[in-house]
């Protein structure tokens, strides 16, 4: 691919990292903090050209230039033109939401899995080509990096591609020029409000909005707060060629789901939809909670609109797990259930903690749950986890999240004030495996145990970078079965 400059060699690669450069690449200088330092690594490694909002003098003037007024704009360009537009040539299925973003894309990845086989995925945890997997770190990608996975996944004959969208993805462009075949739109409550994040509920909200902007099809769910649906559906109607919509509450939805049931290994629910020409169909999942039967509702939608058989739905619905979410671990003596869950936010609390008392009403009665908050950004989750914690739970432990470059004190001492003033009980240990081994060791009857926030994650960021650690989900497992041999 060639420049169209006055130079006598061909683009191999682009990269907005100048530590991740080689011969030929044109480097892209973006973010606020970018350094002249940065681009001069970049050309070290290779670069043989750069993009840029400035025009550096110090640096070599025979190195190519190209002077842009919008940087990331001209990053999207770029990556399209680079990878030859990619999502031409796939189905892309999108979800954004405040909550069940994550577990409607892996569910829908699986689901997908029984029908094509391979379905690529982009999203919170994982990446995934069709044959390699890699762990991610942005919930959706800068615009190069998601461009070259997808490409990755045309090149290896996938031709669905499953990819959660945050609203830092559309607030910064990195979706614009990705076709969606199918845009959901499941949720939206606050959250994200922070000076480097978004600066109010409105443009957070109006971010989410965008998914649809470049949607084929969107998917909206009617159970979302009633004062917000009624835009939700205004701004799909407006960009879609089509809109559908699922419910647990309105039967008049295109896919609306009642009747949940639940059993030792599954939760049930049937299924009427004109669309999919059935007023009657059961569907069972693996994960308890309503919120996961309106997520299936979801994955259920996305799925037949780009041609899935039903019954191929219904098996790998059926079969479908999403690691990190809603792990449920029991001690031998059923005295400890031991919950592992990304939740990190107000409304997946809330969730979370109503499942709990419906599905283990005894248990529930004493609740130990392990969270903290993420430093620098979304500063009201601080009062509404502690809030939601202190009232629900009856023992907190507050533990390091991702406090980047603020102090974990911090952080913690704002969520405990929300935590007592609700009455409850707490301790504030920063190394969260240590306060998993507390609240499982120290047991005592019928207990739940929710670590939150991490899953199967293994690394927390902190002011020098990533951190490794043992994940929750093997914390836990260490944990249950150390109480095991005691209690035996």
């Amino acid at each position: 691919m060639h420049t169209g400059l006055d130079s006598d060699f061909a683009i191999q690669g682009i990269s907005f990292d100048s530590k991740n450069v080689s011969d030929d690449y044109l480097f892209i200088c973006k973010g606020a903090a970018f350094k002249a330092e940065y681009l001069k690594e970049a050309i070290a490694n290779g670069a043989s050209a750069y993009i840029s909002e400035n025009k550096y003098e110090d640096i070599d003037p025979s190195i190519p230039a190209l002077i842009v007024s919008d940087i990331r704009r001209a990053m999207t360009l770029v990556a399209l033109w680079f990878y030859d537009n990619p999502s031409e040539k796939l189905d892309v299925i999108a979800f954004t939401a405040t909550k069940g973003k994550t577990t409607a894309t892996h569910m829908t990845k699986q689901t997908l899995d029984s029908w094509v086989g391979n379905a690529g995925l982009i999203s919170t945890i994982e990446m995934f080509d069709g044959r390699e997997t890699e762990e991610s770190f942005n919930t959706t990608p800068e615009s190069p990096d998601l461009q070259r996975w997808l490409k990755r996944m045309v090149d290896n004959d996938v031709n669905k591609c499953v990819l959660e969208v945050s609203s830092q993805g559309l607030r910064y462009g990195r979706v614009d020029g990705t076709h969606l075949k199918v845009a959901s739109f499941m949720n939206i409550a606050r959250d994200h409000i922070s000076p480097i994040e978004h600066k109010d509920f409105e443009d957070y909200f109006t971010a989410k909005l965008m998914i649809f902007e470049q949607a084929e099809i969107g998917i909206v769910n009617l159970d979302m707060d009633s004062n917000y649906v009624e835009r939700v559906l205004d701004a799909s109607r407006k960009h879609c060629k089509t809109t559908l919509t699922y419910s647990l509450q309105d039967d008049s939805a295109d896919f609306y789901g009642y009747d949940l049931k639940k059993n030792d290994k599954y939760t049930t629910f049937r299924l009427k939809s004109s669309y999919a020409d059935t007023s009657d169909e059961l569907f069972e999942i693996s994960m308890h909670g309503r919120f996961n039967v309106s997520n299936a509702l979801a994955v259920i939608a996305s799925c037949l609109v780009v041609g899935e058989p039903l019954d191929l739905i219904k098996e790998g619905l059926r079969d479908a797990r999403v690691d990190g979410r809603m792990e449920v671990f029991t001690s031998k003596d059923n005295n400890i259930i031991a919950i592992v869950d990304y939740a990190h936010n107000k409304l997946s609390y809330e969730s979370l903690f109503s499942a709990m008392k419906e599905d283990y009403p005894e248990h529930a009665k004493n609740i130990r749950v392990i969270f903290g908050s993420v430093g620098e950004k979304a500063f009201e989750r601080r009062e509404e986890l502690g809030t939601v914690a202190g009232r629900c739970a009856k023992f907190s432990y507050i533990s390091a999240d991702y406090p980047g470059k603020e102090p974990f004190e911090k952080i913690a001492s704002e969520i405990a004030h929300f935590v007592e003033l609700q009455g409850g009980d707490y301790k504030i240990i920063e190394d969260r495996n240590v306060a998993i081994e507390e609240a499982i060791s120290t047991a005592e009857g019928p207990t739940i145990v929710m670590a939150l926030g991490f899953g199967r994650l293994k690394w927390q960021k902190y002011a020098d970078g990533y951190v490794p650690r043992e994940s929750d989900v093997e914390c836990v497992e260490r944990c249950l079965a150390e109480y095991d041999k005691k209690h035996s």
